[in-house]
């Protein structure tokens, strides 16, 4: 009785041990039907930029440091309190310096203090309009820099991976009908940080007048990459 018992616990044992290979045997052969894809799109949007940034700048010349920096700073106080009448325009008081330069012609010295100003906003004709003013005041513009605000460029990204995703799935299905195989599923997808390509355009007129300027268009692109799963 125990050689019977022994063996019937063996059989047991290879039974339980045999009982996942049709589940095995089917995912092997599920694995050989299928085939690995690896795909990517691209899709980009172009739109006109709403939001314009001028850099002013206010320098003065002093044989005093200290007599430059003073004027540079009633200056920017002016043209802070300028900008301000209009709600519109946000102004930001950006970099400053102030340096000894010296004269080639007789070795004199003096100190130039200078000061950077940052004028933003999205009614355009209202910034140049201001920026011409800040040029009469004796301000210099060394350009304009057109961009998309943080909300329409989030839109424009969502229309750019959109664009991307509607790529990638034809490049998928084109390549899938050609090997005469259809999409099953997708197995993994990224999605890459958009790029948004900001032209800078630089202006500077006469110093009593309103620049002119046209924004030209920017883009903004997506790239997405997916493991399409093809199959019959």
């Amino acid at each position: 009785m125990k050689i019977i018992h022994s063996r019937l616990c063996g059989l047991l044992a290879m039974l339980a041990a045999s009982a996942p290979l049709p589940a095995l045997a089917q995912q092997a052969d599920r694995d050989a039907s299928t085939t690995k894809l690896d795909v990517s799109g691209t899709g980009s949007v172009e739109a006109q930029p709403d939001q314009a940034t001028a850099i002013m700048v206010v320098e003065e010349e002093n044989a005093s440091a200290a007599a430059a920096q003073t004027r540079v700073n009633q200056r920017v106080h002016q043209a802070i309190e300028l900008v301000r009448k209009t709600p519109a325009l946000d102004v930001h008081a950006a970099s400053y310096n102030t340096s000894r330069e010296r004269h080639p012609n007789n070795n004199a010295t003096s100190w130039v203090a200078r000061q950077t100003l940052r004028i933003q906003g999205k009614d355009l004709a209202t910034l140049l309009d201001v920026t011409g003013k800040l040029q009469g005041m004796g301000l210099v513009l060394e350009g304009v820099n057109w961009t998309l605000s943080p909300e329409h460029t989030r839109d424009l990204q969502r229309q750019a991976e959109k664009k991307a995703l509607d790529d990638m799935r034809q490049r998928a299905n084109d390549v899938a009908g050609n090997l005469g195989l259809k999409v099953v599923s997708f197995a993994e997808l990224s999605v890459n940080e958009p790029m948004v390509y900001r032209p800078m355009v630089m202006m500077a007129r006469m110093a009593a007048a309103s620049p002119e300027a046209t924004p030209e268009e920017q883009t903004v692109s997506a790239n997405v990459h997916a493991s399409v799963i093809l199959g019959h």
